[in-house]
């Protein structure tokens, strides 16, 4: 009767184990998912600015969606890239896309808490994620929440720190964050840029420059920073080169036309207008000038550097309902910055536009190539 007892215990226990085995691997595949074998070229992930509503749709160049699928998240605002990784977030709510090269994606919330605000500025280190959490005004000052934590998602570090950032850029073991903050005495907003470095965990400088409201863009050129600044009036017209050591500004180079974005590849500084992109050297002298196919009530709502292509989406203002009920969207628009001439463009159209308020995409090469290494 013992053995008896023994061998069922030993059934039990083993039957324990199996189910344990069984609930783990369950719960880590609900949370880290293998993505489906993209068909087309682009991966448009669009949501709804208030409600988790949205979805992932795969479009080949010709602007046919070759699949979908539903996406609970809200407000998927900007993205930000490495060589393994591609995040997407937004500003209202904590939910968050990663999506690894091996052909994995997951949902991430700061602070492992999705009932936490958003993100103003995203980036990638490594296989960490450096984020600034939305934060409110106290005693006078806009303060955010500086958040550092791995791809598998454990805090490594979290500080308040005081200002709105916009912005990130890595350069090696330095992190640079730009945006504004508010002055309590005078009730304004000044443009504000730090310096922190990621080894020690430590704030090494940071200058704030009351001339201008705002540094909206940053990036690294010939040993300097280049910030897209905004005036006092708000227009983002203005790109200053700052000393990385001392963040003072050394120069600044005023626009006629408010600026979309600012890139930096190959020596070369880019800037991006709604209408066309300019090629210059380091001092602004433009080397090459390339316009872009956006009509008239057209605008450039997303900027997405992978490697050497420069990927947009040009939105139009108001919906166009085409023949057959489909209805216009807005177009994805993609440059080789090695040669401006090189431009493709895609039409974005579907058949119904709910949900479809923020969008973000990538070119699905990103995970081929990647599984073609591997």
């Amino acid at each position: 009767m013992k053995s008896v007892n023994n061998k069922y215990k030993s059934n039990i226990s083993l039957l324990a184990i199996c189910i344990f085995l069984i609930l783990i691997s369950f719960f880590s595949v609900s949370c880290t998912k293998q993505i489906k074998k993209f068909k087309g070229d682009y991966a448009i992930i669009y949501t709804n600015i208030f409600k988790p509503e949205g979805g992932i749709m795969d479009i080949d160049t010709n602007g046919r969606i070759l699949g979908k699928e539903a996406l609970e998240m809200q407000d998927i605002l900007f993205a930000a890239n490495s060589d393994d990784y591609i995040i997407m977030s937004g500003h209202r709510k904590n939910n968050n896309i990663l999506y690894q090269s091996n052909g994995t994606k997951k949902e991430v919330h700061f602070l492992n808490n999705p009932k936490y605000t958003g993100v103003t500025a995203v980036e990638l280190y490594n296989e960490k994620i450096v984020a600034i959490m939305n934060g409110n005004v106290s005693e006078g000052i806009y303060k955010t929440l500086l958040v550092i934590q791995d791809v598998n998602d454990k805090v490594l570090y979290e500080e308040i720190i005081k200002m709105y950032p916009h912005d990130l850029i890595i350069e090696n073991q330095t992190l640079y964050i730009s945006g504004n903050s508010k002055r309590i005495d005078a009730g304004d907003w000044d443009s504000k840029i730090m310096k922190f470095d990621l080894v020690k965990n430590e704030f090494i400088e940071e200058q704030t420059h009351d001339s201008l409201y705002n540094f909206k863009k940053l990036q690294l050129l010939n040993n300097d920073l280049y910030a897209l600044a905004e005036d006092k009036n708000y227009n983002p017209r203005i790109i200053s080169i700052i000393d990385k050591d001392t963040l003072d500004i050394k120069a600044q180079k005023t626009f006629e036309e408010n600026i979309v974005d600012i890139l930096s590849y190959d020596g070369y500084m880019f800037i991006l207008f709604n209408d066309k992109l300019l090629k210059c050297d380091k001092d602004f002298n433009i080397i090459e000038t390339k316009s872009i196919n956006s009509d008239t009530g057209h605008y450039i709502s997303y900027s997405l550097l992978v490697d050497k292509e420069l990927y947009l989406f040009i939105r139009a203002e108001k919906k166009e309902v085409l023949a057959k009920g489909k209805i216009m969207i807005g177009k994805i628009a993609r440059i080789s910055l090695d040669n401006l001439s090189d431009v493709k463009y895609t039409d974005f159209k579907v058949d119904n536009s709910d949900n479809i308020e923020n969008i973000v995409f990538f070119p699905t090469s990103f995970f081929i190539e990647k599984q073609r290494q591997n």
